[in-house]
């Protein structure tokens, strides 16, 4: 029937609807195509029958089923890359390759394709090269065996996200997975209840311990000061402790933080939310005093998160000196500044206390060519700015002979530059300082 239909037409395009004797010669032409291409199992082709289905014209695959063939080849290339990186193909659910598409679903319509055949001999070598569990709940098991023998040799679970074990297998990749499908179940991947209680049964914890050793940290400090009133720079073991305990802050605030983490943390007497604004700056005020043993900051200083900690501490000693003009400071905040050093009346502030500094930079360096931002530690005093302030106020007559004469003693440049090269003549208000 092909070869009348081809004798008669030229071609075997043959339309679904022609059934002669009752044979629908498409519907048996397509069939030819499908075992050709290796996708009818225990199925094929003799090469005499593939030779005589050619000599009236077969075309195994038309323009349809080569974009077919280009977009999985698309997409074997994108499983490849990821198997290539990972070790594995356990894809996340929801795991979007670099051509847009989402591969978590691809491998998933693989297996299924695979199960009712559907696959050629060529797709099938091709995944099983980069190592495609066509089982699922194998993969699963290698992936088990691997993590049981890390917990054999070292006692626990807690690789890094890129560990990879002797023979090549990703495990901290597949450890991350793990986590992510107990904690964030979906309707493609999730641990099983007894796939749970055997990790658990070597180890598995399903929040990375990176929290409690950090929570460890804190807990030490705690016992060791009291209080968790961390200075900026504090770093015990490589953990940044004041950073970590602003992002507890954070997570709290925005109902992230897990209950029994909330539970240890007030556990150490960390504060969540300060009751006022004073609070606030008392614990800048604090942190100030256990890096520098005073609270002798200059008005402009700025701590690192951008509190303006001088400001703050001005006001207190206005409050404190002029209780009938100022809002009057109570006796508990006086109690607790006055632990942490306060001076009520400070001495020699001002203009005299900036050319000390600049003073001091000259016995250092020679010079007063002073880089750009230059602070010395605990004075909040930008002494570059200060000294160009001192060159702009002389222009305009502002600056007294005295004055004059000391910076002259210590080698002012009145038409010196700044450290870039360039003129400085203005000072924004941001930048002000004593003068």
């Amino acid at each position: 029937l092909a070869k009348a239909y081809y004798d008669e037409h030229g071609n075997l395009n043959v339309p679904n609807e022609y059934h002669p004797n009752g044979i629908w010669l498409n519907k048996w032409i397509n069939e030819q195509k499908q075992i050709y291409r290796g996708n009818r199992k225990n199925k094929s082709l003799m090469p005499e029958q593939i030779e005589r289905l050619e000599s009236i014209g077969i075309v195994w695959m038309n323009e349809m089923d080569l974009k077919k063939s280009a977009a999985w080849d698309g997409q074997f290339q994108e499983a490849e890359t990821f198997f290539r990186n990972n070790g594995h193909l356990s894809v996340p659910d929801g795991f979007i390759g670099e051509n847009g598409k989402n591969l978590s679903r691809w491998i998933v319509a693989q297996r299924r394709y695979y199960k009712e055949g559907k696959l050629t001999d060529e797709q099938i070598e091709k995944l099983t090269s980069i190592g495609i569990v066509w089982e699922f709940e194998n993969a699963w098991e290698i992936g088990f065996e691997h993590a049981k023998q890390y917990y054999s040799a070292h006692g626990d679970l807690n690789v890094s996200h890129d560990y990879v074990c002797d023979d090549g297998y990703k495990l901290g990749s597949w450890i991350r997975n793990q986590r992510s499908n107990h904690n964030n179940p979906s309707k493609y991947h999730e641990v099983s209840t007894e796939q749970a209680i055997r990790l658990e049964n070597i180890g598995m914890q399903w929040r990375n311990d990176q929290w409690g050793k950090s929570f460890d940290i804190a807990k030490h400090y705690y016992e060791q000061n009291g209080n968790l009133n961390v200075s900026y720079d504090e770093s015990i073991d490589g953990l940044k402790l004041y950073d970590w305990i602003v992002d507890q802050r954070k997570r709290y605030r925005k109902g992230k933080l897990a209950a029994d983490r909330i539970e240890k943390l007030n556990s150490i007497g960390i504060t969540w939310e300060f009751d006022n604004r004073w609070e606030i700056g008392f614990s800048h005020a604090e942190t100030y005093f256990k890096a520098f043993g005073n609270l002798l900051v200059n008005i402009n200083y700025i701590c690192e998160d951008g509190y303006a900690l001088g400001k703050w501490i001005s006001a207190q000693r206005s409050r404190y000196n002029n209780p009938a003009t100022q809002h009057p400071i109570k006796d508990e905040q006086i109690k607790k500044l006055e632990t942490i050093g306060m001076q009520w009346r400070v001495q020699g502030t001002g203009w005299e206390d900036n050319f000390n500094l600049a003073k001091k930079y000259y016995e250092t360096h020679g010079n007063l060519k002073i880089p750009r931002g230059f602070q010395f530690d605990g004075t909040g005093i930008n002494l570059n700015t200060w000294i160009i302030t001192q060159r702009n106020n002389r222009k305009k007559g502002k600056l007294s002979e005295d004055k004059i004469k000391k910076l002259d003693s210590i080698g002012m440049d009145w038409n010196g530059r700044s450290s870039n090269g360039e003129i400085a003549v203005t000072v924004s208000a941001s930048n002000r300082v004593a003068i």
